[in-house]
Order: structure tokens, then C-alpha cells, then sequence
């Protein structure tokens, strides 16, 4: 069982992506921002967040920036996930520090094989 923060600001996208993660025996913690996920994240110890792109106040690139300038979330997977599906945008949340990318619309089998690569590897 793995712990893992989902980062969106829009809920029924937070319910999209938790609900298959819960059903695969993950843990998911939402946040609606990059602000409110920093704070989660100084308060738990996460295994994996999956960041959207594209929010109010810090965003995902942002929040990815801020966890890798962070010795204790060097270590932290990170998967964004964003409607921003041009190779700029993946080189950036790459350059930024993020270990993959999946693109919205998504099938949620790919949401569950990229979430478990991940976690084991």
C-alpha cells in the first residue's frame, strides 16, 4: 500500500484519479493546489504525487521545482499529469524534475501501470 498525493484543482478530476488508485490498494491524499500540496507534504511522508499542470496560486511545475530544491523530497516520484500534451510541456515538467507524464484525457489502466512503474522502480 502505497501513499500518494494527487494534486489538481479541479475535484472531479482528484475523484477520476483516486478512485482506481483506492481500488488497487493505494492511499490517495488530495490537495487543490501546489500551496496546499507543499503542506501535505511537510506533514506526511509521501511514496508518489501526481501534479497537474496548470493551477491557481503555485503551479505544477512550481511545485515540482520546490520539491527537488528539497533535500527531503529529492527522493519523492512524481508524475505530472496535465491536458498540455506537446513535447515543450513535457520537457519542462521533465527539466523541472518530474519522473513522467501522462497526458488528459487518460485511460485508467495507463494511469495504474504508470503509477506502479513507478513505485517499483
Amino acid at each position: 500500500m502505497s501513499k500518494i498525493l494527487v494534486v489538481d484543482d479541479e475535484v472531479w478530476v482528484l475523484e477520476i484519479i483516486c478512485a482506481p488508485l483506492q481500488k488497487a490498494g493505494h492511499v490517495c491524499t488530495s490537495a487543490l493546489n501546489g500551496d496546499e500540496a507543499l503542506e501535505l507534504c511537510w506533514k506526511n511522508d509521501f511514496d508518489l504525487a501526481i501534479v497537474d499542470r496548470k493551477m491557481p496560486g503555485m503551479d505544477g511545475i512550481a511545485f515540482i521545482q520546490t520539491l527537488r530544491r528539497t533535500a527531503r523530497f529529492q527522493n519523492l516520484k512524481v508524475l505530472m499529469c496535465s491536458a498540455a500534451n506537446h513535447i515543450g510541456a513535457v520537457s519542462e515538467a521533465s527539466a523541472a524534475g518530474a519522473n513522467d507524464y501522462l497526458f488528459k484525457p487518460f485511460d485508467v489502466d495507463v494511469l495504474v501501470k504508470k503509477v506502479t512503474d513507478l513505485l517499483t522502480h
